[in-house]
């Protein structure tokens, strides 16, 4: 019980002996450190960074004591968290900050151009991916892709050109690496003179027809028209398309939708059945006697009478949900 509480001698002198090696093994790193340097180390990102130096304050002699706050390195304030944050990065998003607004004759426009271009990166057999690489020197490929026609042959697309060189212009204008990423100016620059081109477009082009059986066709193009416009469409209707009108369809400028009287059918009715008339809104018994102009008078007399001309004005009239 006495040496559970007090300790041995034996005890004493293990801790003795603990503290001897703990104190000749700081030396010797001392030494270590001294003839070698910091310790250097290296994050997971690759960043190669020194161990910052303990300082012990009773066993360094130049150490001083700060008796103020001046000078000491603050964390955790707004300017410290700000700064930490911001290390000079800087982030170009994959696609534009504002997002294009184009008419359906322009979106046609566009899925022809960045169709033509999927489809030849495919018909040589290189990577689709590459269709949202940069482009060589601001190389204007639609200047190309505007006189490509696009068909399908045994149930797959094909893109054909009565200018021979024009396929090898368009392979040589889009990069083969990364390389730096695309600005937001190159790409509404791309936009901009694609949409501007002389194309005449239909809705019922048989190219819009074509067959897209391969899903790495879809998602290219899909990809490349996100990148060009920053509009995204939802993934199950990029599995579901089947021809480039689908694509279209779900890119395209949707109307608004209008009322039934707003309707065409409905606004020529008027002239066909002169007895029927059309009402935006509910046709209720006020507006029957507004027709025949008795509304005025039945107005006055009801509050002559203090009743209500609409509705109650009975405080128990409506009932009252209580919180």
């Amino acid at each position: 019980m006495r040496e559970t509480l007090f300790g041995s001698k034996k005890s004493g002198e293990v801790e003795k002996q603990e503290e001897r090696s703990q104190q000749k093994s700081g030396v010797l790193a001392k030494q270590a450190e001294q003839r070698k340097g910091p310790e250097k180390r290296q994050s997971r990102s690759g960043r190669t960074y020194e161990v910052a130096k303990i300082v012990h304050p009773t066993e360094t002699k130049d150490y001083v004591r700060s008796n103020t706050w001046a000078g000491l390195e603050t964390v955790g304030t707004e300017e410290w968290v700000r700064a930490k944050l911001d290390r000079g990065e800087k982030y170009n998003g994959f696609t534009p900050t504002k997002r294009a607004t184009l008419t359906n004759a322009e979106w046609m426009k566009l899925l022809h151009h960045v169709a033509v271009e999927v489809l030849i990166l495919h018909q040589v057999g290189r990577d689709l991916k590459q269709v949202c690489y940069p482009r060589v020197d601001g190389a204007k490929t639609w200047r190309q892709t505007k006189a490509f026609d696009i068909t399908s042959e045994n149930g797959a697309p094909h893109v054909t050109s009565s200018a021979p060189q024009a396929p090898s212009m368009i392979l040589q204008a889009v990069l083969e690496k990364p390389g730096s990423e695309q600005d937001q100016s190159s790409l509404a620059r791309e936009v901009k003179e694609v949409i501007a081109m002389n194309m005449v477009v239909n809705s019922e082009a048989s190219w819009m027809r074509t067959t897209l059986r391969d899903a790495n066709i879809r998602f290219a193009i899909t990809k490349r028209l996100v990148q060009l416009t920053g509009k995204r469409i939802p993934d199950v209707t990029i599995s579901n398309a089947t021809t480039l009108e689908d694509l279209f369809n779900a890119f395209k400028t949707k109307e608004q939708p209008k009322k039934l009287s707003q309707t065409e059918q409905l606004r020529g009715l008027a002239a066909r059945v002169p007895n029927v008339k059309v009402s935006s809104k509910r046709h209720t018994p006020i507006d029957k006697e507004k027709q025949v102009g008795r509304w005025k008078l039945i107005e006055q007399e009801l509050m002559a009478r203090n009743l209500p001309v609409t509705g109650s004005r009975l405080p128990q009239a409506k009932a009252r949900i209580d919180n």
